[in-house]
């Protein structure tokens, strides 16, 4: 088990919004705000790394989870909204925005979007994601959401090659994420504490 930073997974929100390029002030508004929202619905994961101080050496992979609850989806929402008012801002991943719109879409469950990298070749199994002991079925993974074939991870095992980079959207029932509770989440026996954020 590993124990990843405040600094780490702050850089891991980064990572996340910096696929696109940030022009125009309200495409920096719209960055801010879903980083500032994401940063506590954000754990990071390393497979087979060894933790030397901050760092991680030797990894096959990371995962970093981001929790998609009424908060994040919400400001996903206004971002939305403005691009719509401005013109696209490309301010976030649209891979993230294509997964928002999924939230609220199975009742009773919580929706997670893990964003993979496979640092060596990488048998990745959905079915090794790990949210408070809740390891997602195949039906529980979504498909079809962002129009990459190539990025959006399908159910079951993929065999990722070195450098790899995708994502995986996936539901987990609402009963084991309970706001103000440290619960484990990771992939296979790689498990690291994350506190659900209060609403």
């Amino acid at each position: 088990m590993m124990k990843i930073s405040g600094a780490r997974w702050k850089m891991a929100v980064l990572f996340l919004l910096a696929c696109c390029a940030v022009s125009p002030a309200y495409g920096r508004d719209a960055a801010n705000e879903i980083e500032r929202v994401s940063e506590p619905r954000t754990a990071v994961c390393w497979f087979e790394g060894d933790a030397i101080g901050d760092v991680v050496v030797n990894a096959r992979g990371r995962v970093i989870f981001l929790y998609m609850d009424s908060g994040l989806a919400a400001a996903f929402s206004r971002q939305k909204q403005r691009d719509m008012k401005n013109g696209p801002s490309s301010s976030v991943p649209p891979h993230l925005t294509a997964y928002a719109s999924k939230y609220g879409s199975k009742k009773k469950h919580v929706l997670f979007v893990a964003s993979v990298k496979a640092l060596k070749r990488w048998d990745f199994d959905t079915e090794k994601l790990s949210v408070a002991g809740y390891s997602p079925a195949k039906d529980d993974v979504l498909t079809g959401v962002t129009g990459s074939t190539l990025m959006e991870l399908r159910p079951g095992v993929s065999a990722l090659g070195k450098d790899y980079e995708g994502y995986v959207g996936f539901f987990v029932p609402a009963d084991r994420i309970q706001a103000g509770t440290e619960i484990k989440i990771g992939y296979g026996a790689d498990l690291v504490g994350w506190k659900v954020p209060a609403r």
